[in-house]
Parts: structure tokens; sequence; C-alpha cells
């Protein structure tokens, strides 16, 4: 991917109508009879429509960007701040590299001026002095220390309607919210935060901007790239159709490219394979192939282990009958040279010890579980600049402390869960966490849940579990498949809980209500819902319906033939063989 883009039209030289003319007031067609603003709001625009011709080029520069990139939501300080900065990705080499504003393709004179706080932050307060800009005081508290900057809308029309070639600043719009946008969780320690933070903006510049200029074949090849990237890095944020709609959009782009970016292909499958996930049992097989082994970029070897990962772990979650499928995925996840392992390779070498360990455990291999996952706790390391994602890393303590628990050493793993759960985020409250965050810790207090109840530590176990029954009524919104699996691990261990007490109706509603979990996202169905189906029919027949427990009894041996009996949940298979069967 070539580094700048290079502009299918030149730079206007005028940027303004009239612009040259002495007269100092400009006014533009606005019918006086429509307009119902107070007196002092239209002399403040009147004032605002002549200041532009005492704006120095930094500061009318600006005014012109920011008229395109504002979409009533308000700008933050902190975009425009990022712009001005070298944007961090991969290199074809596996590791990180930067890239400066001007080889995106951002105008000089923006560029020296988002580069330097101070002077970012003189050009922000002359357009506040000029009327241009204001502070949203809905956040932050206002003030000078409000992160949002906000454009009136009535001013960004004055603007536009003033400019020559608007064509030009959508673009410079466009590319400053591309070279601001975080691209990767390991580059990035407030990936989460601020691709949150930014998706408005994004998502204004691509539907407002992007596709009018693609209409117009106004982009350069390398710019279309530029904007893929940042689409696949827009899929983790946002509603799921946003997320469908930008992968769609950067494989138009990728299809449309004369020489094939592998790289961008390999992260468009990877992505799709994750967004289709919950319909992973019709989901369509995807062709891809290894790269060519005379190709050495050790980033399209590491990206292309990153697909070969996910389609393993979608593999996993449908039946044991996939096993196979699954470990023949990942034995074809290897690095170029073994004797020279890039920061990204190493990586997904990582994830892959993982899910290694993973399905070790769900055959019982219990001992080699614990060794494959010890040996990454112990081996990990990250290069500086590159940052632990907080996922990845409670979905390996996670693993480890499962394992410990059945191999009989549950101590051991609460110690483990809990001194990660003390470290974890900083301690921030939640409400300043991503819904990322909030999951990975939801499924460390899970995990830790289980550890304390195969110690038989019953009321505290329950507590935990009430905890996170609390965490996930605020965070319902989310239906994600790891939301989902979260909250049928929650039903499954109070209904555990109640049930070695021979608490039979209590036990049975949230056997119940696990199942009805289950039944409603199919995708979810695993060992798992064996075992439920088993305890509700064990609970039936304490409460004296023969029936039902026959009903239940046969759907669960059912399951099983498919499934077969995996530790998908710490304890499930000891809790199958030596309390239902």
């Amino acid at each position: 991917m070539a580094a700048k883009p290079s502009l299918r039209y030149r730079r206007p030289r005028f940027v303004l109508r009239h612009r040259h003319h002495k007269t100092k007031h400009v006014t533009f067609d606005l019918p006086a009879q429509t307009d119902s603003r107070p007196p002092q709001d239209r002399n403040q625009l009147i004032s605002t429509q002549s200041s532009i011709d005492q704006m120095d080029e930094a500061t009318l520069s600006m005014a012109c960007t920011l008229a395109y990139l504002d979409s009533d939501a308000g700008i933050p300080k902190s975009l425009l701040i990022r712009a001005g900065r070298p944007l961090r990705r991969w290199a074809l080499d596996g590791e990180p590299e930067e890239i400066s504003p001007r080889e995106t393709g951002i105008m000089p004179e923006l560029v020296d001026t988002l580069c330097s706080a101070e002077g970012s932050e003189i050009v922000t307060k002359q357009l506040r002095l000029y009327g241009f800009l204001g502070l949203d005081t809905r956040y932050g508290g206002g003030g000078d220390d409000s992160d949002l900057l906000r454009m009136d809308a009535g001013i960004r029309a004055m603007c536009k309607q003033k400019i020559l070639d608007p064509n030009y600043w959508m673009l410079q719009a466009l590319l400053l919210v591309c070279h601001a946008f975080p691209t990767d969780a390991h580059l990035d320690v407030d990936f989460y935060e601020l691709g949150l933070f930014y998706i408005v903006q994004f998502q204004h510049v691509i539907t407002r901007h992007y596709d009018r200029l693609r209409v117009m074949d106004l982009l350069s090849i390398e710019t279309q790239q530029i904007v893929a990237y940042a689409l696949i890095a827009s899929s983790h944020f946002s509603s799921t159709t946003w997320k469908l709609d930008a992968i769609e959009r950067a494989g138009s782009i990728a299809a449309g490219l004369a020489t094939p970016d592998e790289c961008l292909d390999m992260m468009i499958l990877t992505r799709k394979t994750d967004l289709f996930y919950p319909d992973s049992m019709t989901l369509p097989e995807i062709d891809y192939q290894f790269p060519n082994p005379h190709i050495k970029s050790k980033k399209l070897y590491a990206l292309c282990g990153e697909l070969l990962l996910a389609r393993s772990t979608l593999q996993l979650q449908q039946s044991n009958e996939n096993i196979n499928t699954a470990f023949s995925l990942l034995h074809r996840v290897q690095p170029v040279d073994r004797n020279h392992i890039s920061t990204l390779e190493e990586l997904i070498l990582q994830k892959k010890a993982i899910c290694w360990g993973r399905i070790r455990r769900f055959q019982g291999r219990f001992e080699v579980a614990r060794q494959v996952l010890e040996d990454l706790y112990n081996a990990r390391q990250y290069p500086e600049g590159v940052v632990s994602v907080g996922a990845s890393s409670c979905d390996l303590i996670s693993e480890l402390a499962a394992t410990h628990c059945e191999l009989g050493n549950p101590v051991e793993a609460e110690m483990l869960i809990s001194a990660r759960l003390e470290s974890i985020f900083d301690g921030r409250p939640m409400r300043e966490r991503t819904e990322e965050q909030e999951e990975a810790i939801l499924r460390l207090r899970l995990a830790l849940a289980e550890a304390v109840l195969h110690q038989a530590e019953y009321w505290r176990a329950e507590d935990i579990y009430r905890d996170v029954d609390r965490r996930l009524c605020i965070t319902q919104g989310a239906r994600r498949p790891e939301s989902i699996r979260s909250t049928c691990r929650l039903n499954i261990g109070l209904a555990r809980v109640q049930h070695v007490r021979g608490q039979w109706v209590s036990a049975l509603k949230r056997w119940e209500r696990a199942l009805r979990v289950y039944e409603k996202y199919p995708f979810a169905q695993d060992f798992g819902t064996a075992v439920v189906c088993a305890s509700v029919s064990y609970v039936r027949g304490k409460l004296g319906d023969a029936h039902g427990a026959a009903l239940y009894a046969d759907k669960a041996r059912k399951l099983l033939e498919v499934t077969g009996c995996w530790s998908q949940y710490a304890g499930l298979g000891t809790w199958l063989e030596e309390v239902l069967l």
C-alpha cells in the first residue's frame, strides 16, 4: 500500500467565493421571511460572515474542514489532536510503524496546525472568538475543559456556500477522521474508548462525503485503501447493521483494486467470520487460501493466522465432530521464520496457544491444557509500544483458572483470577469502561464464581453470581455471542447453587431460564445445553413430574450424541457424571 494518496484534482487556488473582494460583508441566499432567529443571533451570523475575510490561512483551513466534519454530534478535541500525530499501524514486516498526517494526504496547513497542541488551541480559540465554534457544556463539565466542540448548523451552511471546491474539503474531513481513528487494539491502549467516541464522526464522513467522492471518481486508489482499513477498524463499534455495512464497503474497495491487497482481503474475511458468528450454523463456507510460500510478508502470514483462528473457533462451537477440523486449522497457523518471529506473528501465536489449551480442556486432557496455558501465561511479553488486550488476557486467565478447577486446585484458580481483577483497567468505574472491557470483567467474575463453587462455598458463590446478574442487566443491550454465553453461565451457576441446597423450585426456574436462552440463540448450543436438559430432567423428577423428567432426559441424550461430553464450563463434566447420571 502506498504511503501517500495522490489527489485527482488540484487544490483550489481560491478557497472561498468573493474572498478577493474588498466588500466586508458577504451575504448569501437565505430568505429573510424564514429567519426566525432572535435579532442578536442574526447579528452574530452577519459578524461571522464578515470575519471570514479576516482569517489567516491556518484558521480558514480549519474552519472549512470542520464545516464538513461536524454532524451535530460535536467534534472531539482529541480527534483533532490525533489527526496531527503519526498513525500507528502494522508494517509488512509485522512490526509497528508510524505514518505521518502528510503521508495520509492531510493538507500541510492543517498538519502544521494540528501537530502542535499550542497551535491547535490558538486556532480553536480564534474560531470560537469569530463565533464559528462553541463548547459542548453537556459533557466534561463545560468550559475550556470540554472535549467536544460544536459548529452551528447555520455556520456550517454558510461556510459550505462560500467554498469554491467542496469536494476538496470533503476529502480533507474524510482523511482527517480516517487518520485519527484507532487501527488496532494492540497498538492503541485506548482503542475501544476512542473508537466508540469517534464512530459518529466516522460514519458521517463515510456516508456523506466518501460515497459522493467515490461516485464522482475523485478518490485515488491509495485513498480508498486508507478508507478501507479504517472501515475494518470501525466494524468493531456501533450497531450490527453498521458493522456489516462497513465490511461490505471495505470489500467493495478491495474488489475494485487493480492489484489485490492480500492483507486487506485477509482482514475482511476475518471480520466476516467474526460478524457472522451468531449464524455460525448456517454460515456459508468462506474460500480462503494460505498465502503463497514465496511471499515473505510477515504481516500477511499473521493476518492469515488470525483468519484460521477465527475459523477454528467457529468449528469448535458447532459440535465435537468438528474438532479435527479445528485442530487442522490451528496447525496451519505458523510464522514465516521461526528464528525471527515478528511482533504481530507473536500475538497471533499467543491466541493460538489459548485456543489450543481450550480444545485440550474440552477434551478432558486437563494436565496438557494446564501446561500449554501456564507456559503461555509465564512467557507472554509485549514489546515497547504494544499493549495487552484485556479480552485476550482475560480469556487466558479464565481458561487457566478453569483448568486448575478441573485438576482439583480451585484455590489456586481463585488467587489467579482475584489478582487479575484487582489490577484490571486500573480500577476505573463501570461507567468509564467500554463494552469489551465490561464483558472481559464479567467473564472473569464468572470464572471466579465457578472457582468458589468448586470449594463448596455456596453462599459466597451466590453473592458473586448475583453481582454478575446485576452487571448483565445493565449491559443487556449487547447481544453478542460472548454476552449470551455469559448469561447461560450465570443461570447455570445459580441453578447449581440452588440445586445442591435442594431448593428445587428455584433451581428449576434457573435451569429453564438457561434453556430458554439456548433455544433463542441456537448458535450458543453446546455441551452446556445437554447439561441443562439433564438437570431439568433431574429436578422435575424430584418435584414429581415423571413425564417432564423423561422428556428432558431423552432430549439430553440426543444432544450429547451431537456435542459429546466437553468441559465447556468449569465442572460441568463432573456435575453431569456425579450428580445427574
